[in-house]
């Protein structure tokens, strides 16, 4: 089967299922952060923690499961997968919080653009960070 890539180890198979995954998981995001402020009446910033932190759940698990599924028997333990995942994503939350607050809280933007914004500059390191924690 030829396989369609566009550098040396960047398959276009991969990189869609990631993008798809990650659109999945952003949209979850948005849908979690709206219901924590607008129903719950929770900070904006409160919302985005805990809006990405359970995106982040169902991130790694699709991730793992079908982006970045390997060939091989028990390729690499799915507990040291979540750890490293886990670390990269405290600062993807750092930095996405940081962003969040910038935006919404600096320049006055309405919290779900901030959010978008602020997951579209996360999403393009998060593909290379996972290749790493999957490989």
């Amino acid at each position: 089967m030829v396989e369609l890539t566009w550098a040396e180890g960047h398959d276009l198979k991969r990189v869609a299922r990631f993008a798809v995954i990650g659109t999945g998981a952003t949209l979850l995001n948005l849908l979690l952060l709206w219901l924590f402020v607008a129903m719950l009446d929770m900070s904006y910033i409160e919302g985005s923690i805990l809006a990405f932190v359970i995106a982040l759940f169902c991130n790694f698990l699709c991730q793992k499961i079908w982006t970045f599924a390997s060939p091989r028997p028990r390729a690499r333990c799915a507990h040291a997968q979540l750890i490293q995942f886990a670390v990269v994503n405290l600062f993807k939350l750092s930095l996405n919080t940081a962003l969040v607050y910038l935006m919404v809280g600096i320049g006055g933007m309405a919290y779900l653009v901030g959010q978008s914004v602020s997951s579209a500059v996360i999403a393009v390191e998060s593909y290379y960070a996972y290749r790493w924690i999957f490989r």
